[in-house]
């Protein structure tokens, strides 16, 4: 009997090391957003009890990771001369008492962001004086260009720390030389790699992840997703933002993490935390040692003025996060539960159709759900321009198109122009709520005439596209000349049709309304599509898209009743584009 409990114990102890070893095989990373925890200009507006409660309800998810990240929305420090005019509501400036450098301690945190526009609010005195309270407390930081990067080694593993944000005192993301530099300077002396960046547009309504270069009262805020996708293509395995003060989309890409906004943390006193800015997430990661991502979980609190985070017993971040996520990623490598629970799908590299649409799409706007269904801001978007007023009447909002259209549109106009033709563009672009607008005018001017709602919508539906149906969501497809059917059986728009329907082809467009279709609106000889980019969307939009998406206007019953992605949508000719 000894024998067999000897035997036992040490069959115990041995397996011992292995399961200690097989559990440090995880490791926890715990990521937030801005932190600002009090300020002492121009008057003092700090928490009670000197701060000492402001992490009481996170401190316990924060010290348990084997490593915690944050931005520190501010200056801590006492001396510096203020760089703000706070004349305007526009300008704040944030000084956090020295002391509170104890309670980033004491709530776990080993790396802080300094990349932000606020570091420099008491000048380069302000900065240093920062530094060197968080050396204080051995909190490592990164973001300028005198400290570009922090390290630190926890179960063996080493992790290393870079920030960027946009302003000239920083260490700039829109400087992608730069960018790889430190980054590929980091990668090379570490195993994991987190990335922070301070960066889009600010406001309650910049939840919604654009695509493009963003802007704040015309400063360049970053092309996010470029970013944050050339942060992981160059080595980087977790990377996360902060800057609009709301939270944004996670994505899983290439097996590692993007978080593009965390929003507002513990910013206790001088910033508006009401409604979404006051969601205040932390996004708990768990990797390998290599840096694979295993999963995580969204905990969610919100923020109380004058405190810190408390309980989000409804999960109300997790669930925005999550919407999110599923709205704005395209293929996410991450679902989001409703309880914040992230589950992973392995990363594989991509499929030849995948890489197909990537190659095709190489300087287009990228069609996810929300893009397809004209939910989108061209204007946010660098792969839209205006076209140039001497081809169009329109206004600059009205006539956004896609980069690669308008190319090939300028090369069609030129040689029509030489033959005597002059394609004037009437209508671009145009947005859910523009189309809605159009949509409920028709609906408007129908329903005397035809009193059932069901025909009035069916005549509607001959020259007018349900929103989220519209070909012209995609900015891809353009009216040319004149709407008037008139027009067209006149000598000069016979002439002008005959030339599209020879020559148009040559430059990637196509009539999606031609004749002799037994679906889809009517005969439209002044719309035409430019096939290269029309075609995928139109591929991706039935594979994303359902007749429950197709909602929010008058006489929205219409979608189903008329099954429009099959009757409208797919009611086009379809031509071989060579």
């Amino acid at each position: 009997m000894k024998r067999y409990i000897i035997f036992s114990l040490l069959v115990i102890l041995l397996s011992l090391p292995f399961s200690l070893e097989a559990e440090n095989d995880t490791l926890t990373v715990a990521l937030v957003g801005d932190i600002m925890l009090g300020n002492t200009y121009p008057k003092k507006r700090l928490p009670a009890n000197g701060g000492n409660n402001l992490f009481d309800h996170t401190r316990h998810i924060l010290r348990r990771a084997d490593i915690t990240a944050g931005n520190l929305e501010g200056a801590m420090c006492e001396g510096g001369t203020c760089t703000k005019s706070l004349s305007n509501n526009r300008s704040y400036a944030f000084k956090m008492p020295p002391e509170y450098r104890r309670h980033l301690a004491d709530a776990g945190f080993d790396f802080i962001c300094l990349a932000n526009n606020h570091i420099n609010d008491f000048s380069a005195t302000g900065r240093a004086e920062t530094m060197a309270n968080l050396d204080k407390v051995g909190i490592g930081y990164a973001g300028l260009p005198e400290c570009r990067s922090a390290c630190k080694e926890v179960k063996g593993v080493r992790f290393g720390f870079c920030a960027f944000g946009y302003n000239s005192y920083v260490l700039k993301h829109t400087n992608e030389k730069l960018v790889r530099s430190i980054i590929e300077e980091v990668r090379a002396d570490c195993d994991i790699l987190i990335v922070s960046f301070h960066g889009g547009d600010e406001g309650d309504h910049c939840n919604t992840l654009p695509y493009g270069t963003e802007y704040f009262y015309g400063e360049n805020r970053g092309d996010l997703r470029k970013f944050a996708h050339l942060c992981i293509d160059l080595g980087a395995d977790i990377v996360f933002g902060h800057g609009p003060h709301v939270t944004r989309a996670v994505e899983g890409y290439k097996g590692r993490i993007i978080a593009y906004s965390l929003g507002n943390f513990c910013t206790t006193t001088g910033m508006n935390v009401t409604g979404n800015r006051g969601h205040s997430p932390i996004l708990e990661v768990q990797v390998d040692r290599n840096g694979v991502l295993l999963g995580g979980k969204i905990h969610s609190f919100k923020m109380r003025f004058g405190g810190g985070p408390q309980p989000d017993t409804t999960n109300s971040v997790a669930k925005l996060m999550k919407k999110l996520s599923e709205s704005d990623i395209k293929n996410n490598l991450i679902r989001i539960l409703d309880d914040g629970t992230l589950v992973v799908t392995p990363y594989e590299e991509v499929s030849a159709a995948e890489e197909r649409i990537d190659s095709i799409l190489i300087g287009a706007a990228y069609p996810t759900k929300e893009f397809l269904l004209g939910k989108h801001i061209y204007g946010n978007d660098t792969n839209f321009v205006n076209i140039p007023s001497k081809y169009t009447g329109l206004s600059k909002e009205n006539s956004y198109i896609q980069k690669r259209v308008l190319a090939a549109f300028e090369l069609m106009y030129a040689d029509a122009k030489a033959d005597g033709i002059t394609l004037r563009v009437t209508s671009a672009s145009r947005n859910f709520n523009t189309q809605k607008y159009l949509w409920e005018s028709k609906i408007k001017d129908y329903s005397e005439k035809y009193p059932d709602r069901i025909e009035c919508a069916k005549r509607a539906l001959k020259y007018s596209s349900l929103p989220g149906t519209s070909r012209h969501h995609w900015g891809t497809d353009l009216d040319f000349i004149s709407k008037r059917l008139a027009y067209w059986s006149s000598p000069q728009g016979k002439k002008a049709y005959s030339w599209l329907q020879n020559n148009a082809h040559k430059y990637g467009f196509f009539q999606p309304y031609g004749e002799g279709r037994t679906t889809g609106h009517g005969e439209e000889k002044w719309h035409w599509s430019y096939y290269p980019l029309s075609e995928l969307y139109l591929e991706e939009y039935l594979k994303l898209v359902t007749l429950s998406d197709i909602k929010g206007f008058k006489s929205d019953f219409s979608a189903e009743t008329f099954d429009v992605i099959n009757n409208y949508v797919l009611g086009i000719s379809r031509v071989s584009y060579e």
